[in-house]
């Protein structure tokens, strides 16, 4: 048992590389695939009002515009929780003094993008680094990710998210604990929008 638990832990962390490597993917292929969706949504929209009788068209197309408003405030509204949560982390770890503080808040602010357990993923990276200072200092970093992390998700997400897409704390709490059981990280990421979208509909 003593030789194989070494390969047993390497193969936890070849596991957690790849499905951090997997997310990111994950969220560049959606970045792309939102950039042509802006570039051909005229056409898009035209062909997808098409398919609805007329009679119903109207309340089809208003339909459309009202989700596509939601979208676009869950967007601000995520990208605004990432430099809140970034400047945040950054200020916390120059204080705490440690070493590369403003790469790991840009890092923090990135994970935000994960809701409620980004700023653990941020957070994780920053104990590693002040592991290699002192076991005193990673202390004071764990205790601030969790303040970091009880903030986000007591008041922060669910308040932005209830301003930018129209939902309550409550209803957004439940669309991502939902999106995180049914489909992991990625369905965390867009349990919100698509929470918001079905509110609409």
């Amino acid at each position: 048992s003593i030789r194989t638990s070494p390969q047993i832990e390497g193969s936890r962390a070849i596991s957690f590389v790849t499905s951090v490597v997997g997310f990111f993917f994950t969220v560049i292929t959606t970045m792309i695939v939102a950039f042509y969706w802006m570039t051909e949504k005229a056409i898009i929209k035209r062909v997808v009002l098409g398919l609805f009788p007329l009679t119903s068209r109207d309340r089809a197309h208003a339909i459309w515009d009202e989700i596509e408003a939601r979208l676009g405030g869950w967007t601000r509204g995520q990208l605004l929780l990432c430099l809140v949560i970034g400047a945040f982390s950054a200020a916390g770890y120059f204080l705490i003094g440690l070493e590369f503080w403003l790469a790991l808040g840009i890092w923090a602010g990135l994970t935000e993008i994960i809701p409620f357990i980004g700023p653990f993923l941020g957070g994780a990276v920053a104990v590693t680094v002040a592991l290699t200072d002192s076991w005193q200092k990673a202390a004071m970093v764990v205790v601030f990710v969790i303040l970091l992390q009880q903030l986000e998700g007591a008041f922060l997400v669910p308040r932005v998210m209830r301003n930018a897409v129209g939902m309550t704390p409550l209803t957004v709490i439940l669309a991502v604990l939902i999106g995180g059981a049914v489909a992991g990280p990625i369905g965390s990421v867009l349990a919100i929008p698509v929470g918001a979208a079905v509110q609409v509909v």
